[in-house]
């Protein structure tokens, strides 16, 4: 039921939810420390979805404490536990703290499981996510480029985690000054998401919002993307979003001065 009212966003009914049963875990022999981990673990993410970041990071320290002591420190679980630990102090600007939470879940990832797999290259991004923060670019560059080269190993090149990766080089590079270099990974990322179709708008936008900071450090005036959808593209400017209706190959117009103090954005689809 708890799992019913997250998923509606019924935050304060599932929390109720789970701490009735956590109660209830503690309080009877019959529940090992798996059981009572995963009802913290429950509320962890409920704290986390409600960007209560002190509650939910303090919910998988326990959790963390609990797995370990139940099922050793070198399982799955456990990795998941330091991944989920490495976001959370991230969320909470500690990125020294989130730098060894994601360096230990790598470790045991590796360590468990296979190194081309899906979860060693999501702690690659986040590891490189943090460095980015911590101006450590040269760190973030490489952990990204792990992280895309498993990826690409799994999914071949024409995969959203693919753009995604391509996107988040892009970001460190244009923090570098070198345009080129940013500029060419923002066209892979939204190379594949075009091809991709199925509504990848948001995705693309954000990719737009990054290339304007580029023309904008590269004193640009006017420049210009080429959409092959008939699709609606959403712009973000300083002034409103709009929704362009643009028809094929239509040049979609960005004036740099609209990004003079934008941010560079990450895509999201975990």
């Amino acid at each position: 039921m708890g799992f019913a009212y997250s998923r509606l966003s019924r935050f304060n009914d599932a929390e109720e939810v789970y701490k009735e049963a956590l109660n209830i875990k503690l309080t009877l022999p019959a529940y090992n420390d798996t059981s009572i981990a995963n009802s913290y673990w429950c509320l962890a993410v409920i704290y986390y979805r409600q960007s209560k970041y002190e509650i939910a990071l303090t919910m998988n320290r326990t959790v963390l404490e609990l797995r370990i002591k139940s099922l050793g420190e070198s399982h799955p679980s456990v990795a998941k536990s330091y991944y989920h630990l490495g976001l959370t102090y991230s969320k909470l600007s500690k990125y020294n703290e989130a730098l060894d939470m994601h360096k230990n879940a790598l470790h045991l990832r590796l360590h468990i499981g296979k190194e081309n797999q899906v979860d060693v290259a999501l702690s690659y991004e986040k590891l490189g996510v943090n460095y980015d923060h911590l101006c450590r670019y040269s760190d973030a560059i490489s952990a990204f480029e792990k992280g895309l080269n498993i990826l690409q190993k799994l999914y071949g090149n024409q995969h959203i985690k693919v753009a995604t990766s391509y996107n988040s080089l892009g970001i460190v590079y244009c923090r570098l000054g070198q345009y080129g270099k940013a500029q060419d990974m923002y066209h892979k990322a939204m190379h594949i998401l075009i091809n991709l179709g199925g509504g990848n708008y948001a995705q693309i936008a954000t990719i737009c919002n990054n290339m304007g900071k580029i023309f904008n450090g590269q004193h640009k005036q006017d420049c210009y993307f080429h959409f092959n959808d008939t699709n609606s593209i959403l712009l973000e400017s300083h002034k409103s979003n709009v929704v362009d209706q643009r028809p094929k190959s239509y040049p979609i117009e960005i004036k740099s001065k609209s990004y003079g103090k934008s941010k560079l954005n990450r895509l999201d689809v975990s």
